[in-house]
């Protein structure tokens, strides 16, 4: 299980916390979790040691919590991040367009906001995670640079 070591986050007397920021949270249930997803109000739901945690958020002002995605990062993407069925070597999440983290059990740590402008879902910790060979930068050549 990979986790990331980048991202610090708490969560203490009902606020989630991740650096200076704090977003105040209730626990739910899957139960009490699809009504709310059905009224599409503009929410992020933190799927954290097993757990799954809601609160409303603005929807023209969603939220980002971190830059840090397990899945694609800067240097490294999940050899499972293609469109395909699990046993071809994708990712179930890829394939239903990255909605409702709690369908994941891979997913250990995340988050997920919808109803708003633009909704993501972020992966920290995947039991599914391999990651590829390091990305490098194209090499621009003296040549390349110099063509007519």
């Amino acid at each position: 299980m990979s986790e990331t070591p980048e991202c610090k986050f708490e969560l203490e007397n009902n606020e989630f916390r991740i650096g200076s920021r704090k977003i105040p949270v209730r626990e739910v249930s899957l139960e009490e979790l699809k009504p709310l997803r059905d009224d599409n109000v503009p929410s992020i739901v933190i799927k954290y040691e097993g757990k799954l945690y809601y609160s409303p958020i603005d929807r023209d002002n969603p939220i980002t919590i971190t830059p840090y995605h397990l899945c694609n990062d800067t240097v490294h993407d999940c050899m499972h991040l293609i469109a395909c069925a699990e046993e071809n070597g994708g990712c179930t999440k890829v394939v239903n367009n990255s909605k409702e983290i709690e369908r994941y059990d891979f997913i250990k740590m995340g988050y997920e906001t919808f109803g708003t402008i633009k909704d993501s879902l972020i992966v920290w910790c995947c039991t599914h995670y391999e990651k590829t060979p390091p990305r490098h930068p194209p090499k621009i050549t003296r040549e390349f640079l110099n063509m007519d």
